[in-house]
């Protein structure tokens, strides 16, 4: 854009030929207008997008303080999963007959679902459609990911034929 003031400029002796005519220099003047009210709606826009950013961010820092009062009161329980979730377990054949237990007889990963999870005097209890498992039972019996159901059920038969020799 053109320069509308120029350096070395006698005022006292103005020739009208050397000074832009009133039209440039209001529409230069308004340009500039615009520009500052578009700077301010994107400050003002900017700031305001901040500050939601900032209550958002206060609001989840407020939310994780009072999750931490209550786990340090015991009163939260970190569940393994939740209803609807699939697992893997890998028990051993039992011989319901006569209820002898049935050792080193392993069968592979069978896939259940998670029906409901209930809370006893023993812990908290995660429901399949025919049994239910403990919590403790999870990364030892029950699994999470078929994958590691099938490492589990490899190390327990190479243990098991360690054990035979």
């Amino acid at each position: 854009m053109e320069r509308l003031t120029k350096t070395g400029i006698n005022l006292g002796f103005i020739d009208s030929n050397t000074l832009p005519n009133y039209e440039a220099v209001y529409e230069r003047l308004r340009k500039y207008e615009d520009l500052e009210e578009e700077c301010i709606r994107e400050h003002t826009w900017g700031l305001k997008i901040l500050l939601k950013k900032w209550k958002e961010f206060f609001e989840d820092i407020q939310e994780l303080y009072e999750y931490r009062n209550l786990k340090k009161q015991g009163k939260i329980l970190e569940l393994v999963c939740k209803v609807g979730d699939k697992i893997w377990s890998i028990t051993s054949l039992e011989d319901y007959s006569s209820g002898e237990y049935k050792e080193n007889l392993l069968v592979h990963p069978q896939e259940k679902k998670i029906v409901s999870i209930t809370m006893s005097k023993n812990g908290i209890l995660y429901h399949v459609k025919d049994r239910a498992f403990a919590g403790f039972e999870f990364g030892e019996t029950v699994f999470l990911t078929k994958e590691e159901a099938e490492q589990a059920l490899k190390e327990q038969e190479e243990k098991n034929n360690e054990e035979e020799y």
